[in-house]
C-alpha cells in the first residue's frame, strides 16, 4: 500500500504540535497549507505555530518525515541530495523570514511514535545547553555555521520557560 506523503506529513506535524504544546503548556497547531500560507501581516512561517494569544514562541518549527534519514550523509562532500541538509536549509530560510530561531523536527519511518530528532543552530545550543539535561547529541559544523541534533525526548524534557528566558537575555 502506497503511503500518502501529504497525509504522513500532516500526521507528523500534529504529533510535533502536541509535543511542543505539552512542553510549553501553550496551544499549538499546524499552519494552514503546511507552512505554505503567507499571511502578509504576520511573521508566521513554518509548519507549526503557537495559537495562544499574546504568546511569543521564539522558534520557527519545520517538521519533516522521510522514509529514511542518514546522518552519515552530512559527512559526505556532496551537497545535493543530502536530506538533513535540505531540511535544515528550508528551516533556516523560513526562520529568517520571521526573525526566529529554526527548530527542525525530523523522523524516519518506523521510529517510535512520539520520537523525533530535533535540530537547532549550534549557536543557540551553546546559549541554552545548561537548561537541557545531559544526553546524546550530534554536532554538524560547516563554514556557514553548525547545527546540533538531539532526540526530542531530551530537548523537550528541559524547562521551556528557562530556555525562553535565556534566549531573551542573550539578544
Amino acid at each position: 500500500m502506497a503511503i500518502n506523503s501529504r497525509s504522513k506529513g500532516c500526521k507528523n506535524e500534529r504529533k510535533a504540535a502536541k509535543l511542543i504544546a505539552a512542553w510549553t503548556n501553550k496551544a499549538f497547531a499546524r499552519t494552514p497549507s503546511s507552512g505554505g500560507l503567507n499571511w502578509k501581516t504576520s511573521n508566521t512561517k513554518g509548519d507549526i505555530v503557537c495559537t495562544t494569544e499574546g504568546h511569543y514562541f521564539p522558534f520557527c518549527v519545520e517538521v519533516k518525515a522521510h522514509k529514511e534519514i542518514n546522518f552519515s550523509e552530512l559527512l559526505m562532500s556532496k551537497k545535493k541530495g543530502v536530506k538533513v541538509q535540505e531540511f535544515w536549509e528550508q528551516a533556516t530560510r523560513d526562520a529568517a523570514k520571521c526573525n526566529k530561531t529554526p527548530l527542525l523536527f525530523m523522523r524516519y519511518n518506523r521510529m517510535p511514535s512520539n520520537l523525533f530528532f530535533i535540530a537547532l543552530p549550534q549557536e543557540t545550543w551553546r546559549i541554552i545547553k545548561k537548561c537541557i539535561p545531559k544526553g546524546n547529541t550530534l554536532t554538524w559544523t560547516t563554514p556557514e555555521g553548525g547545527i546540533v541534533i538531539c532526540p526530542s525526548d531530551l530537548f523537550l524534557s528541559s524547562d521551556y520557560k528557562q530556555i525562553k528566558k535565556v534566549l531573551k537575555n542573550a539578544k
